[in-house]
């Protein structure tokens, strides 16, 4: 009998603990539900903070990306103005500066496509914030990627402006300007 006794009291005691314990999975303690409500307020607080300072460093770059566009296409605009001016005295002079015009339209497509590229990263760099900003974040590694590809782009172009103006342009300039002082001797 006691044997029996035992039995119920153990099995009255298992119901017990397995209806205790899907009441509690069931219903939370309101101090469970008040974590809850501060982990979420904290995730809440982290991404806004995580948003401001992307968006703070995204706009620093940014100014000096354009800072940077800005001064090359400055410069670059000023060499094309010079050798414009150098080929209006070299016809003055009656030399040809037929190549050298030639060099200088390309110099220009050139430089049209650097800054066309540099506006296209410029432009993709301040759409990197926008995934970060979100509710739900998107894919901020691709977005990233994407503006690293168009700065290597970027920079390609830059150097092939340079190379052309240091390899062709140069040497043109320098040809046309010794075969205008033979002409002219």
């Amino acid at each position: 009998m006691k044997q029996l006794i035992g039995s119920a009291v153990f099995i009255c005691l298992i119901t017990v603990s397995f209806t205790a314990g899907t009441v509690f999975a069931q219903s939370p303690t309101p101090r469970a539900a008040k974590i809850r409500s501060e982990v979420q307020e904290r995730k809440q607080e982290l991404r806004e903070d995580m948003c401001q300072r992307v968006t703070d460093r995204i706009g620093e770059r940014r100014q000096r990306f354009e800072e940077h566009r800005d001064n090359r296409v400055n410069i670059y605009r000023g060499i094309i103005e010079r050798l414009k001016n150098l080929v209006t005295k070299l016809k003055d002079r009656g030399c040809d500066a037929s190549q050298v015009e030639t060099d200088l339209t390309t110099l220009e497509k050139l430089v049209d496509e650097l800054v066309v590229a540099f506006n296209l990263f410029v432009d993709k760099l301040q759409a990197v914030r926008i995934p970060v900003c979100q509710e739900e974040p998107g894919d901020w590694k691709t977005a990233m990627a994407q503006v690293r590809e168009q700065l290597q782009l970027v920079k390609a172009k830059h150097q092939e402006v340079r190379a052309f103006y240091k390899d062709t342009l140069k040497s043109d300039v320098k040809v046309a300007g010794q075969a205008c002082r033979a002409t002219n001797e």
